[in-house]
């Protein structure tokens, strides 16, 4: 994240988290929690483009790096991924097959970004998202912030 960009260059941070992942776990096995994530990383990979970055950053959160990817879209991307993880059970044609969806935050990183308040910012629309029933992508912390203290 702290790469050089040029004036008007920007990048956007994806927070991507599993919902209800540890019900995954406790009802179905740690198996199908594996495969849970498998599925994610899968779908992280054939949206992504390249030269992006993706990676694991702990537990079961993914992050991935947009290069030159405004907001706009940035957020096309990410609903993407939503849309592709949450299309069908975890292996076709298996009855048991466990439905999986997401919750993605995402923040412009500008030229002038510090990477603490990127992961912040992201974070927060990652809570945000989940706050508003999980399954959804959130780039408006502070939109949705400005619309729960204004009557």
């Amino acid at each position: 994240m702290d790469r050089k960009r040029d004036e008007g260059e920007c990048d956007t941070l994806l927070l991507i988290d599993p919902d209800h992942f540890s019900l995954i776990n406790d009802q179905h096995g740690h198996s199908k929690g594996d495969e849970a994530l498998v599925r994610i990383a899968k779908a992280l990979v054939y949206l992504t483009r390249p030269g992006d970055s993706i990676g694991r950053l702990g537990g079961e959160e993914f992050g991935v790096l947009l290069r030159s990817a405004r907001k706009e879209q940035a957020a096309t991307i990410a609903e993407n991924i939503r849309r592709l993880v949450e299309a069908g059970p975890m292996a076709k044609g298996q009855q048991d097959g466990v439905k999986v969806t997401v919750s993605i935050g995402g923040a412009e990183i500008s030229p002038d970004a510090d990477a603490q308040d990127v992961l912040r910012t992201a974070g927060r629309c990652l809570f945000e998202a989940k706050q508003r029933g999980r399954n959804r992508v959130s780039f408006d912390y502070e939109s949705a912030k400005l619309r729960a203290v204004t009557p």
